[in-house]
């Protein structure tokens, strides 16, 4: 019985269940659309949470790039300073030994003077003796001008603070007069040596050495020719001797020709630079080849009655700018 009455029971219930589930089964599509609904919004939510979340680390990228950049910039600045401050206790260093050495500086540079002027001194006497021997007209390096004093400074006892030390060493160093003078002495003492130098070469190059020993039988100018017996001009100087005797190069150069042409028979030509050149003809034996370059007073030939020639002599020519000149003068026989 109890039994039976449960199952009414149930079945009451159940029979009033029924009428809310039609209705449950009538409210599923609105039920699903909230359910869409609140689906598309997490959905939203969670797409503005990732695109902040992207846009968050983005700028974190950003700013530990800044961040990484101001700390070497900040490195880079305190090397800087770094080595600004080295720099700065060097040039201290500098200033203390320059304070400590100025005084054997003053009297480094007062003996560099003193040298120059025994410098000076030498050099006049130098090229004096020089031009006296070679009979050049080298001239003397002009003297610049210096105020001794200007490099003198005062003594101790007159210095009051090391700022006055200091003011000299300044005045010194920016000045740089002596250094100026010192320059200008050396580079006056080089275009001298080079002037020199270039003088020798010339003397040496010029033909004024007398190329053989003799008698001289006939002079520059214009003369009776001995085989035409008419009035010609004659190029060169004539030194008679014996066959054999030894003629010798008038100057340094350069033989341009050694051989056998015409009237001058054996000639050798020798080219000296400067515009000279030399000749030697009627050679019997030519003891030089073309192209040697030979020193003044070597022996180049001997001599001989070669070509248009009446006896045993040297015809000797000198040639400027390949104009025959007198050789006399060159040879300093006038």
């Amino acid at each position: 019985m109890q039994r039976l009455r449960a199952l009414l029971r149930k079945f009451k219930v159940t029979i009033m269940v029924i009428p809310n589930a039609d209705q449950t089964i009538r409210q599923k599509p609105i039920n699903l659309a909230l359910v869409f609904l609140v689906l598309m919004v997490l959905l939203v939510i969670n797409i503005a949470l990732i695109t902040t979340s992207m846009i968050s680390r983005s700028k974190a990228a950003t700013l530990d790039a800044e961040n990484i950049q101001l700390v070497s910039d900040m490195t880079y600045q305190t090397d800087k300073m770094n080595s600004l401050e080295s720099i700065n206790n060097a040039r201290l260093e500098e200033i203390l030994t320059l304070r400590e050495t100025l005084e054997s500086s003053v009297t480094y540079l007062d003996n560099r003077l003193a040298a120059i002027e025994e410098a000076d001194s030498r050099i006049d006497t130098l090229v004096s003796m020089f031009n006296s021997e070679t009979h050049s007209d080298v001239e003397i390096p002009i003297s610049r001008s210096y105020d001794r004093e200007a490099f003198t400074l005062t003594s101790q006892e007159t210095r009051t603070t090391d700022d006055t030390i200091f003011e000299d060493i300044e005045n010194l160093i920016e000045n740089e007069e002596i250094t100026n003078i010192i320059q200008s002495k050396m580079d006056a003492y080089d275009a001298l040596i080079e002037q020199m130098e270039t003088q020798l070469v010339y003397l040496d190059c010029r033909p004024d050495l007398l190329p053989a020993s003799g008698i001289f039988t006939s002079k520059f100018g214009y003369r009776k020719d001995p085989i035409t017996k008419r009035t010609a001009k004659h190029n060169g100087l004539d030194i008679a001797n014996d066959k054999g005797t030894a003629i010798r190069a008038a100057g340094t150069g350069i033989i341009t020709y050694s051989g056998y042409n015409g009237d001058f028979g054996n000639v050798i030509i020798i080219d000296h630079g400067y515009g000279y050149k030399s000749v030697y003809g009627h050679c019997s034996e030519l003891l030089i080849e073309e192209g040697t370059r030979v020193e003044k007073g070597t022996l180049i030939a001997k001599m001989g009655s070669t070509g248009k020639s009446t006896g045993t002599h040297l015809h000797f020519e000198v040639r400027y700018n390949d104009t025959p000149i007198n050789p006399a003068t060159i040879l300093n026989l006038e």
